[in-house]
């Protein structure tokens, strides 16, 4: 017996702001001063792995979501 793999819808938007903001922390991680627009930016490193947690948080929760409902409206 193959098991089908499950299809979820994933809008592009989500994926694109998802890989920007993991991207840009990573892009930054490790550097000792950053400003946005002139303004410094007080904890660099704190700044960067948010950034990271929240691109993989903005993939990742709207997938489960929608799975998890996906699973529901099966049975």
């Amino acid at each position: 017996m193959e098991q089908q793999a499950k299809r979820v819808n994933m809008k592009i938007g989500e994926i694109v702001l998802g890989m920007l903001l993991i991207l840009g922390g990573l892009s930054d991680l490790g550097k000792t001063d950053l400003a946005h627009f002139g303004v410094p930016i007080l904890y660099p490193e704190v700044f960067s792995r948010a950034s990271i947690v929240a691109g993989v948080f903005i993939i990742a929760v709207p997938w489960f979501i929608r799975s998890y409902r996906k699973d529901n409206s099966d049975k």
